[in-house]
């Protein structure tokens, strides 16, 4: 790929990243931070919507590769769309995929280099990954706080929101994941357990005496 490369935002960070996919996540889900009351109708994916993420940094630099690549912002967020032999390197991994979606945003004044992130893939593989938590599937969501430089290869950058499909999929993806954090579904209530078993004994009759007549006995007439 003759590929032009684009600084998108000098910085970096670190990020201990959060995979959403239940076979990457070896580790218990951190407590998560309180978070004020959202209108669902907030949510629609396309920003962070002020949620910060409660990940711990981790320094990695971020690169964006594609063979097509759009990139926009929605008010503080910047936003990519990277289509055709998609690589993404994030977190110290890599990932290889059809199309991906990017999201990128600083939260912290006094570190404005330092970004959480959100790659939602199509048909991505995670071929460098450990054998116990590599990665293959259609959709993948991944997040994490990340502080690193960043940079982005394509041959062709087109700097406008696309309409596209897999977008609008995107967005729905991470407004449901963001949903999830702030308002997080009740446990399932659990029915209390039945009575022990009670099982009634009715003890049988007893046979009435039986008369028996001694052996020397004159038989009856």
């Amino acid at each position: 790929m003759c590929a032009a490369r684009v600084a998108l935002l000098a910085g970096a960070a670190a990020a201990a990243i959060s995979l959403t996919a239940p076979a990457l996540s070896a580790q218990d889900d951190p407590p998560r931070q309180a978070f004020p009351a959202f209108e669902p109708v907030s949510l629609d994916g396309r920003t962070f919507a002020d949620i910060v993420f409660d990940d711990a940094p981790r320094a990695s630099p971020m690169r964006f590769v594609g063979q097509r690549a759009w990139s926009w912002h929605e008010g503080s967020t910047r936003r990519l769309l990277l289509d055709r032999d998609v690589r993404v390197h994030i977190g110290g991994r890599r990932f290889i995929a059809e199309r991906a979606v990017v999201w990128m945003e600083s939260f912290d004044p006094e570190r404005p280099r330092k970004r959480q992130v959100a790659v939602y893939f199509l048909n991505v593989r995670d071929p460098d990954g450990p054998a116990d938590i590599a990665v293959t599937a259609d959709r993948l969501l991944v997040t994490g706080v990340i502080e690193g430089d960043i940079e982005l290869a394509t041959d062709r950058l087109e700097h406008a929101r696309p309409v596209n499909r897999f977008l609008d999929r995107a967005e729905a993806r991470l407004a449901e994941y963001l949903l999830d954090l702030v308002a997080p579904a009740p446990p399932t209530a659990t029915k209390p357990p039945p009575p022990p078993f009670r099982h009634a004994i009715t003890p049988e009759p007893t046979p009435p005496p039986v008369a028996t007549a001694p052996d020397d006995a004159p038989p009856p007439c």
